[in-house]
């Protein structure tokens, strides 16, 4: 089993909901509900390949620091 990624620069440059779950300390199905929502209601902002959902680490970074500025109707 790999551990757990805890710092920021550890993260990939393109994330998985997993990834992105085991980061954030939350389910990776509310991973896949933040991808789906629109991002002027707090989404993150996500994409496809093939079937599978990816998220650019930069994206994650601004999605997150939303939350810390009030600016992210999703919570």
């Amino acid at each position: 089993m790999k551990p757990k990624i805890l710092k920021l620069e550890d993260l990939p440059d393109v994330l998985t909901p997993q990834i992105i779950a085991d980061y954030m300390g939350i389910s990776r199905r509310r991973v896949y509900e933040y991808c789906l929502l629109p991002k002027e209601l707090g989404g993150l902002p996500s994409y496809t390949i093939g079937a599978s959902r990816k998220v650019d680490k930069e994206d994650l970074i601004v999605w997150k620091d939303s939350f810390k500025k009030g600016s992210s109707k999703a919570g």
